[in-house]
């Protein structure tokens, strides 16, 4: 059975898992394929409101419908962190869909993120990144492997560095250093468990170009296959996206449909772009992404949307269009942190 290719294994259990009839794919620098539509599995909700983040909980117990109706929905890729708190939901329902025989583990991409940084209201599994030097690449190094055994995988297929400091060095130019030689210690570790298996893939999420540079100034021996930003037709971090191209590092787009305090579903240029194409303004933003070469990790709670989302194969927006939709970028974050901020 070929990666993320049609199968077909009979009986009732077949039938709630149906898979696509094509899965599209982009190739990072290592050869790895990486589903272009991925399903985030961070529950809870911070994106309602400018200060939704403020008052943010992970809701994991949101994940047991979640992963289903993304199975049923076709997707195959899932965007996990260890801080999320949901990588059980998650191994629970694919180890049914082993076990019927429905899915192998070939024919799901998983990626899961350490490195978090503690904040309040968070419920455990984020890190210090103020600890000292050893025990916080000792941390990281168990944080990986609890979350394997916690998805219950031997090997994943994507390790992220989840954020580049501390949250409490934001907008702190004196944190520089030491935010600096732990990202370090971080990817260093990283490519010792790339070179041991342990993943397909790395890479690093919220990073800027200045981080990605001070990566190789430093002596890394790999550069990382992803970075996951925040970016949507309102939140366009151009330095960092001009530097992954350049550099072959596969960008995935985190609230590529921004938010409800970003508006680009709302956004009358995207509503008359939809009407032009057939289309939604999400199925647009969607398209402009991945035309970009962009994986797009867009969340919906609804099976009929995440089908819909994926319904975009159909259409090519004109070059014109495309230009038409990055001018709308209002060059700031609407559910996240500014990676700019960390030193």
């Amino acid at each position: 059975m070929s990666c993320f290719g049609v199968y077909s294994s009979g009986g009732a259990a077949s039938a709630q898992l149906p898979s696509p009839s094509r899965f599209k794919t982009f190739k990072l620098s290592n050869g790895v394929q990486i589903p272009v539509f991925g399903f985030g599995m961070a529950f809870g909700d911070w994106t309602s409101s400018e200060d939704a983040m403020a008052k943010a909980f992970f809701r994991p117990e949101q994940a047991n419908a979640g992963v289903t109706k993304a199975l049923r929905a076709g997707l195959r890729h899932f965007d996990g962190g260890f801080v999320y708190h949901s990588h059980r939901q998650l191994g629970q329902a694919l180890a049914r869909a082993f076990t019927d025989e429905t899915l192998t583990r070939e024919d799901v991409f998983i990626t899961t993120k350490v490195a978090h940084p503690t904040a309040p209201p968070l419920l455990g599994k984020a890190i210090d990144w103020n600890m000292e030097t050893e025990a916080f690449v000792a941390q990281l190094r168990e944080d990986v492997y609890l979350s394997l055994d916690e998805i219950g995988i031997g090997q994943t297929d994507l390790l992220l560095v989840h954020w580049p400091g501390g949250f409490d060095s934001m907008s702190k130019p004196e944190m520089a250093a030491h935010n600096r030689e732990r990202r370090f210690r971080a990817w260093s570790l990283f490519e010792e468990l790339y070179e041991l298996g342990v993943t397909r893939a790395i890479g690093v999420s919220n990073f800027t170009e200045e981080h990605l540079k001070q990566l190789v100034e430093d002596g890394a021996k790999i550069t990382p296959h992803v970075n996951q930003v925040e970016v949507s037709p309102h939140c366009q971090y151009t330095g960092i996206m001009d530097y992954c191209r350049e550099h072959k590092i596969v960008l995935e787009a985190y609230s590529p449909l921004g938010s409800t305090a970003g508006d680009v579903l709302k956004d009358q240029a995207m509503i008359e772009m939809g009407k032009k194409y057939g289309k939604n303004p999400g199925q647009i933003a969607l398209k402009w992404l991945i035309q970009q070469g962009i994986v797009v990790l867009p969340r919906s709670s609804s099976e009929a949307r995440m089908r819909s989302n994926m319904d975009i194969f159909d259409f090519e927006i004109s070059a014109e269009d495309m230009a038409a939709i990055t001018a709308l970028n209002k060059g700031k974050s609407f559910t996240n942190a500014d990676p700019y901020a960390f030193p």
